[in-house]
């Protein structure tokens, strides 16, 4: 597939999104995880399923698109889907998951110092939390 043709499905997706269209905005993304992509933007496509799922209110089904988005990830030291799935816990009380992977990715090589700093602040948020 080509960019042009990727970028165009992320925006009608997105414009799917804005009014409301959850539906149809997954049914034009679902079949791009089968075309002829590259992991980064598979990874994209699967952060995106996962934050329709979310709004969808199908926390289900958006942990497990974040999942996808991670192995998609893992292979090239990502974790930007990761630490999109460890907010979106956090954001449906899953604290202790949450923190779970939030403590995982400290240990991620391709950590940057900005990263680090990111993801100890969002520990320490979710660590004043009432149990």
């Amino acid at each position: 597939m080509e960019a042009e043709h990727f970028d165009e499905s992320l925006f009608l997706a997105a414009r799917f999104v804005e009014s409301s269209q959850h539906d149809d905005a997954l049914t034009v993304l679902r079949p791009l995880i089968e075309c002829d992509l590259n992991d980064f933007h598979k990874m994209i496509v699967c952060v995106n399923m996962a934050i329709i799922f979310g709004q969808k209110g199908q926390d289900s089904d958006a942990l497990l698109w974040y999942d996808h988005a991670i192995s998609f990830e893992r292979a090239h030291g990502g974790f930007f889907a990761a630490e999109h799935k460890a907010a979106y816990m956090a954001e449906r009380g899953l604290t202790a998951d949450s923190l779970s992977l939030y403590e995982r990715l400290l240990s991620e090589l391709s950590l940057t110092d900005e990263d680090g700093e990111r993801i100890r602040q969002n520990i320490s948020i979710l660590k004043q939390r009432p149990v």
